[in-house]
């Protein structure tokens, strides 16, 4: 039977509408409650584990070791990058999905992992909006369009009229089958209504030494890896990929203001924590990186790499972004007609 705490002496030391009918049962849960709340208060409690599904070196190993720093120096623990190679990130990503939910296993996220994945293998071992607790969107760079110096063009609307003008005869080299490059560029056909022949590369630097040297026509790429051949004029930068221009190319238009309204084609990386973690550490983390991530030096040092901080970003409108993004990589890879092996 219950003890009820009506008229004994605990009564007399609080107010009774605190203990109006109050029973073991309901000051057990409170007591369960209290602990679990201490015990996310305590995070982290051990160094954490920070998934990085591609090798080391590259623009998203570099940036997810910055994350890494700055939880590891704000948080007061070890966060602990560990690359997890394979499969455009697949393997990395369904590690972190499958690890406890208690905020001690994260994922660097990007578009390879978290949308062109799910689009192109529809039977993978995760679900990036099933499985994942979006964090932050930490950082994005610009994919841009870059043609060969020679090419008798001034803009993206011009690259449209050359392309109806000789369908099929211009070439659009891409850094592989199925890469964000690769679906940018098709995005792009999809939009202009325009056919171009599609030359993949095993990677970025052979289709970029192709444009430099006249063989291909146009390249969608990362802002960060052309930066170089643009400054050198080795080739022509005509737009950017993004919603908005870039904060460190204010002159240069969007593709979308360009003649294609509604295109957008960028790369980002954002943090993720396994389905069900509990939402006080999803918020202490979006806290810690985001009031780093704002601070003007970091702005800089990722603006001198060629990035730009969004981890302003919510984690709600992580999740409507990213729901975004692979809605729109779907249609993509369907009307293409691409299938993941």
């Amino acid at each position: 039977m219950p003890i009820l705490l009506d008229d004994c002496a605990v009564m007399k030391t609080f107010p009774k509408y605190l203990f109006c009918k109050v029973n073991f049962c309901t000051l057990s849960a409170c007591l369960t409650l209290l602990t679990c709340t201490l015990a996310h208060a305590a995070y982290p409690e051990r160094p954490v584990r920070v998934i990085i599904p591609f090798p080391p070196g590259g623009g998203t190993d570099l940036v997810g070791r910055i994350i890494a720093g700055v939880l590891t120096e704000r948080l007061g623990v070890p966060f602990v990058s560990d690359n997890r190679v394979g499969a455009g990130g697949a393997i990395g990503a369904e590690i972190a999905a499958k690890a406890a939910p208690d905020g001690h296993t994260l994922l660097v996220g990007t578009p390879g992992s978290m949308t062109i994945n799910p689009a192109l293998m529809p039977n993978l071992a995760y679900d990036p909006l099933r499985d994942f607790e979006p964090v932050t969107r930490a950082t994005t760079s610009h994919m841009v369009m870059v043609v060969r110096k020679d090419l008798p063009v001034k803009s993206v609307k011009d690259v449209i009229a050359l392309a109806k003008a000789k369908a099929g005869a211009m070439n659009i080299g891409s850094s592989g089958v199925g890469s964000t490059s690769h679906l940018g560029g098709e995005l792009f056909k999809i939009m202009a209504g325009v056919q171009m022949t599609n030359v993949p590369y095993k990677g970025t630097a052979p289709a970029v030494v192709d444009l430099v040297g006249g063989r291909i026509d146009v390249l969608i790429e990362n802002l960060p890896v052309l930066s170089p051949f643009i400054k050198r004029g080795d080739i022509r930068l005509l737009a950017v990929g993004g919603p908005a221009r870039a904060r460190s190319l204010p002159e240069v238009p969007t593709i979308a203001e360009s003649g294609l309204p509604g295109y957008e084609s960028t790369t980002w990386l954002g943090l993720f924590a396994p389905a069900k973690t509990p939402r006080a550490i999803v918020t202490q983390l979006h806290a810690a990186v985001a009031s780093a991530m704002r601070a003007p030096a970091m702005t800089e040092k990722l603006a001198s790499m060629g990035y730009e901080s969004t981890a302003d970003d919510t984690p709600e409108q992580l999740r409507v972004y990213l729901t975004a993004r692979l809605n729109e990589m779907k249609g993509v890879v369907k009307a293409v007609g691409l299938k993941g092996q």
